[in-house]
């Protein structure tokens, strides 16, 4: 599974993302796009997105609800994109395969990072997705 995430992890997140991170046993990667804009962000994310093969999903507050066993159901392949504090630029909706929300709030973006890899490592302790 890949993560396309804009900034780098600050303290207080940094620790915990990597305590979720070890947890995590597949393997994880995780790329991260310098913070600058919403534009240089998503034209960052696109050149990423081009060689990554499996199912391409951006976390956008507009996306789709996920239903509660979505990370249960997601490939180990997937792509997963969590854009920056102003979000992403529209045009990166027409390179992703699925735009999903998990929440109708918004959250700080090193924040939300840490809420998807503690979604990851529960899901995989989930008896029906070790088998994937």
């Amino acid at each position: 599974m890949k993560i396309i995430a804009v900034g780098r992890m600050k303290t207080p997140y940094k620790q915990l993302a990597l305590d979720f991170q070890k947890r995590i046993k597949k393997r994880l990667n995780i790329v991260e796009v310098l913070e600058t804009n919403k534009f240089r962000e998503t034209r960052e994310i696109i050149k990423r997105l081009r060689d990554s093969k499996g199912k391409k999903i951006l976390f956008d507050v507009k996306g789709k609800t996920v239903s509660p066993d979505f990370f249960e159901k997601l490939p180990w392949n997937a792509v997963l994109i969590i854009g920056g504090p102003d979000g992403v630029d529209e045009s990166l909706y027409e390179h992703v395969d699925e735009v999903v929300s998990i929440s109708p709030l918004t959250f700080n973006h090193q924040l939300f990072r840490i809420m998807i890899l503690e979604q990851i490592y529960r899901a995989q302790t989930n008896s029906k997705y070790k088998s994937h």
